[in-house]
């Protein structure tokens, strides 16, 4: 008879995450040219997979590894941040926020 251990961690919690910049309903003053910086604060037990910043529907970045931040072109509008987190163990959250760039 043998007899093996296995170690099995079980994850279904899913991750935590906040959009520091911009805030809900935050105007941003266009600038031709100007760039914004969006970041993600993301904390999981087990540990982040992916995290993935969308504007609408439009995937725009998406990074393995901290920090959590990418860059954006400013086009004057209404437009609504989306960021997406997966965990190592298939656990998704997400979390959004609306803002407007005017000239």
């Amino acid at each position: 008879i043998d007899t093996a251990t296995i170690q099995l961690t079980l994850d279904n919690q899913p991750p935590e995450i906040t959009i520091p910049y911009p805030t809900e309903n935050e105007t941003i003053n266009y600038k031709p040219g100007g760039r914004i910086t969006f970041r993600a604060d993301v904390n999981d037990n087990t540990g982040i997979s992916r995290v993935d910043f969308y504007i609408g529907t439009r995937l725009i970045d998406s990074i393995s590894f901290p920090p959590y931040v990418t860059n954006w072109n400013l086009s004057p509008g209404e437009f609504r941040l989306r960021v997406r987190v997966n965990d190592l163990a298939g656990n998704t959250s997400e979390e959004s926020v609306k803002f407007d760039v005017i000239r």
